[in-house]
């Protein structure tokens, strides 16, 4: 008996390396993290409800540099990079003082950098609870982060500033720049006129209409429509609407229903879509 401590002690100190190393949150400048379809997360939030890392693409042998929810089973990519430019597998991301996070193919061809948005040294990047990476500088400064530079999907916290852009992908497997393009550059009451018209489409049964031309959302319309209800509960302009993280992997996942939401904002403005 005795001699089976050694390797219990050995078996308990490999399993406190690997939690370690699957809770890494934070990274220093000279970290890279390489595509491969063994292992696709670089980082994990604290709480791990987001990873961060490269996704194989559905049906390729492309990668998406990219973040998604890590508890769920489906992974929801809720921020991505390189969607112009899918990565090939063996293409490495790295974080360097000059240039924050710098992403390079398998023969160095550059596929996507955050070069032009650097104005200072990045000292490291942090990956926090509310899904948003952050290149901080040597003051733990922001100098980018992901948040400010959203894809298509906005999280329960993130609030797109003046300038900020969401873009729809071009296909649900797709994700290149889509025709839907919407400019966050007008006043408040004006910047609902988006969020009040995708709830519209889904009040009126019409939610096709918001990803008009891709067959395969389409293809799963009660889907479709439970993702519309998720993304308005997490628009609400009453942050006291808002769901927590935890439930809306718990409505992502089925194990909580998704209520009827509200309209998103207080004062509403209803679009015919006739």
């Amino acid at each position: 008996m005795a001699s089976l401590l050694p390797f219990l002690l050995l078996s308990l100190i490999l399993q406190s390396i690997s939690v370690v190393a699957q809770t890494k949150s934070t990274i220093a400048t000279g970290d890279s993290f390489t595509a491969q379809t063994n292992n696709s997360t670089w980082l994990l939030s604290p709480s791990g409800d987001f990873a961060f890392g490269f996704l194989p693409i559905k049906d390729t042998d492309l990668f998406l540099l990219s973040i998604w929810y890590a508890k769920i089973s489906e992974k929801t990519i809720v921020w991505y990079a390189n969607g112009d430019s899918p990565a090939p597998k063996g293409s490495k991301v790295e974080l360097n003082v000059n240039d924050g996070l710098v992403l390079t193919s398998p023969n160095g061809d550059g596929l996507w950098n955050t070069t032009a948005l650097i104005r200072g040294g990045v000292f490291r990047g942090v990956f926090n609870d509310t899904g948003n990476f952050v290149l901080q500088d040597g003051d733990f400064s922001s100098q980018w982060e992901t948040f400010k530079f959203p894809s298509d999907t906005l999280l329960p916290s993130q609030v797109v500033e003046k300038g900020g852009k969401l873009s729809s992908r071009l296909k649900e497997t797709n994700f290149s720049k889509g025709r839907c393009v919407e400019e966050m550059e007008q006043e408040d009451e004006e910047k609902a006129i988006l969020t009040d018209w995708a709830y519209d489409c889904y009040n009126e049964g019409a939610v096709d209409a918001l990803v008009e031309g891709d067959n395969e959302a389409l293809d799963d319309k009660e889907k479709l429509e439970k993702l519309v209800m998720i993304a308005i509960w997490c628009v609400q302009e009453d942050p006291y609407l808002r769901p927590t993280m935890r439930k809306v992997l718990h409505m992502l996942e089925g194990t909580v229903d998704v209520q009827v939401p509200p309209y998103p904002s207080p004062i509403s403005i209803q679009y015919s879509l006739n």
